[in-house]
């Protein structure tokens, strides 16, 4: 029996024998979107990817991504780093990319490795607003603020692009109030944001902590 062979054998077993389920090319696209039913936005990214590259995709690749899907969902980011090497001679796609860059950057540490996904993720889903999330929170922590104010701008426009829109614009729109009152000292323009931002969440927490400040309240 060839290698590759017996690496899917062995992709089969541990995923029958984990999960429960068996792959085949007449099922491998239902079962991956089943498992993406969560998030519409990824189900809609995947049928798309899967429809556009279906010659250069193998059963092996759909036994890779449905163990790299689950180790996502299991945080085991050692698991998602090994079967994200064994996916490279496949057609790249957004998904991968992103957590990649979300592991270098929380896990290891990685500031620039993971600047660099983030980057790519773009240019393989375009105007993403998780990746642009991360890449203001990340020119945050490099202290490039006018850049950082960028992306997490786009972050809010492009709001619905995203496997968590609500919590993304959320999340944007205080760090943009963040930037007026801390960095440019408008705190008339950051007071504004919070109050918009408590307009779609009344109970933000960070945000009223932040409006009783400005105001002397705490």
């Amino acid at each position: 029996m060839s290698n590759k062979k017996s690496e899917l054998k062995e992709y089969a077993k541990i995923i029958n024998e984990k999960y429960g389920v068996n792959i085949n090319d007449d099922n491998y696209a239902d079962i991956l979107l089943r498992e993406l039913s969560y998030s519409a936005y990824l189900s809609e990214y995947f049928k798309e990817y899967i429809n556009e590259n279906k010659e250069k995709l193998s059963l092996e690749w759909a036994h890779l991504m449905f163990l790299f899907i689950h180790s996502v969902k299991e945080k085991n980011a050692t698991s998602v780093v090994e079967y994200s090497k064994k996916l490279r001679g496949y057609v790249d796609n957004y998904y991968v990319e992103y957590i990649l860059g979300d592991i270098d950057l929380m896990f290891y540490g990685d500031v620039f490795k993971s600047k660099d996904r983030f980057i790519k993720a773009l240019t393989l889903r375009e105007n993403d607003a998780n990746a642009y999330y991360s890449l203001g929170f990340i020119y945050n922590l490099l202290g490039v603020f006018d850049k950082s104010l960028e992306y997490y701008n786009k972050a809010i426009y492009y709001y619905d692009n995203s496997t968590n829109p609500k919590d993304i614009k959320l999340k944007s729109l205080y760090n943009v109030a963040a930037y007026y009152i801390t960095v440019n000292k408008d705190l008339d323009r950051g007071e504004e944001i919070l109050n918009s931002l408590l307009e779609e969440e009344p109970n933000h927490e960070k945000a009223i902590e932040t409006l009783k400040r400005l105001k002397g309240e705490m």
